[in-house]
């Protein structure tokens, strides 16, 4: 993943954390997003 796939899924990760208020999604997602950004 990319750099742009990351912040996506970031950015999902807030939306989703207000739509379910569930913040542990929100940790998991906001990892998940961090990691794609890392060089591979």
């Amino acid at each position: 993943m990319d750099r742009k796939t990351g912040k996506y899924l970031e950015v999902f990760s807030v939306l989703w954390a207000l739509k379910f208020r569930n913040t542990y999604f929100l940790k998991i997602l906001k990892l998940a997003g961090k990691f794609a950004c890392q060089p591979v």
